[in-house]
């Protein structure tokens, strides 16, 4: 079984495209804006990862928080209890676009374990008996079962449990049938409001663009201009099922003025 090849976390779409998560018993988290990141054992080796590879390498000093996050993996010798079959796959709370509670930031939240043979995701209770016994954070579920639009609604509108503040958004899990779903509060949506907008100015948004070129800045080191057209084309698909043409998205970049 060969388990080196890095297991990317995959993007979760928005909730509104996939209402019919709704119709099965899921979980439901707190979305954290943070760095995605992920702890994985090989040969014998603890390694940690970033979004979309392992930081080993010139990797390690190309974002500030990789440095941070890699110490932290180098300090805690009971990530070497690991199985190789699993990936932990985490946020380290560093900031992005949220001001986080200062006793918060500079932390391994665990949001997920991947079982890699199987190909799966684990109950959330099982992953953290996965890790039981090494220091690190696990995620309390807001609900678990049935869930509404308005139980939604309701457990977005409640206090944040990692700042003074409001939450970013929710994250609506499925294991049994592997789909996840996020559900974000107004004002951190990626998508403008407004019923007669054309697509374009609905879905490439200013926060859109910048959380785009963050993930391409963490993943290859270079914000290139064809690369960001093509990863927002393929978030807003991915998103919310909408078709962008490529100029349209070109014309919004030229409106924000961003220059790659």
């Amino acid at each position: 079984m060969e388990l080196r090849p890095y297991f990317k976390y995959p993007s979760i779409p928005y909730l509104e495209a996939n209402l019919d998560i709704l119709q099965q018993p899921v979980s439901v988290f707190e979305k954290l804006d943070g760095g995605n990141c992920q702890v994985r054992k090989l040969n014998g080796r603890v390694i940690a990862g970033s979004r979309s590879h392992f930081l080993e390498g010139e990797n390690v000093n190309r974002i500030s928080w990789f440095k941070s996050f890699v110490r932290w993996v180098n300090s805690v010798p009971e990530l070497y209890k690991l199985d190789e079959r699993y990936a932990l796959n985490g946020e380290w709370l560093a900031f992005h676009n949220i001001a986080y509670s200062p006793d918060k930031m500079n932390q391994f939240y665990l949001i997920d374990v991947f079982d890699i043979p199987s190909q799966i995701f684990l109950p959330y209770e099982q992953a953290m008996k996965v890790v039981e016994g090494m220091p690190l954070n696990g995620l309390h579920s807001l609900r678990q079962g049935k869930v509404s639009l308005f139980d939604l609604d309701v457990m977005l509108r409640q206090p944040s449990d990692f700042r003074d503040g409001i939450k970013e958004g929710l994250v609506i899990k499925d294991y049994a049938h592997q789909r996840f779903a996020k559900y974000l509060h107004p004002m951190f949506s990626e998508v403008a409001k407004g019923r007669n907008l054309p697509l374009n100015q609905k879905y490439v948004t200013a926060l859109r663009i910048k959380k785009t070129a963050r993930a391409l800045l963490e993943e290859c080191g270079v914000i290139e201009k064809d690369a960001l057209v093509t990863r927002i084309l393929r978030d807003v698909l991915t998103d919310q099922r909408v078709t962008l043409k490529r100029k349209d998205v070109e014309r919004r970049l030229k409106d924000f003025e961003i220059r790659v």
